[in-house]
């Protein structure tokens, strides 16, 4: 849906986001468990990923429990969801 200021709204289906992004991560050498997985869930429902921004952190909050485990975590994230901007997205 492309709205009258011509933003995009994109509507995520969040089982397989969550699930696919837990198994990139976890192929990638970040151990994400099922309860994990299901804890992003719950937490992306809570908080309305309405922009990458919203999304990113809160995965990372969910799913990153050890600071060396950031940089594999930005890759993972940003080759499914587009190159991280300068402008702060």
């Amino acid at each position: 849906m492309v709205t009258d200021f011509g933003v995009e709204t994109i509507v995520l289906d969040l089982p397989p986001l969550v699930g696919a992004l837990s198994r990139r991560l976890r192929d990638a050498g970040v151990e994400t468990m099922p309860a994990r997985a299901a804890d992003l869930a719950h937490a992306l429902a809570l908080v309305k990923p309405i922009s990458r921004r919203r999304l990113y952190w809160t995965a990372r909050a969910v799913l990153v429990s050890d600071p060396a485990q950031v940089p594999v975590f930005d890759a993972v994230f940003w080759a499914i969801f587009g190159e991280r901007r300068d402008d702060g997205e």
